[in-house]
């Protein structure tokens, strides 16, 4: 269960800026707020504030498959190298020299 935490509060700190330790009190109001200001889709928030939760003895899926089902919440083609070139074509700025 620690290793799910773990991940879940690396993801929640990448996506927010907000880094949670084991022994934080967790404002999963907060937490739930930022992501979706993110426009992080339901799912994800959902199975992240799952993750993040100190229940005991209770089956948790193995992290592959909760990463699976966030996958297949996201809309749209996954993010590749050739999406990302596009990105970087569509929004390079042109500098100019003074």
């Amino acid at each position: 269960r620690a290793d799910i935490y773990q991940w879940a509060a690396l993801a929640v700190g990448m996506m927010t800026g907000i880094w949670l330790h084991e022994e934080t009190v967790i404002d999963t109001e907060r937490i739930a707020a930022k992501l979706y200001e993110r426009k992080v889709p339901h799912i994800v928030v959902q199975q992240l504030m799952e993750c993040l939760q100190p229940v005991q003895n209770e089956f948790v899926p193995p992290v592959e498959e909760m990463i699976r089902r966030m996958w297949e919440a996201i809309p749209g083609p996954a993010w590749n190298t050739d999406r990302a070139a596009a990105w970087w074509r569509d929004n390079q700025t042109i500098e100019t020299s003074l």
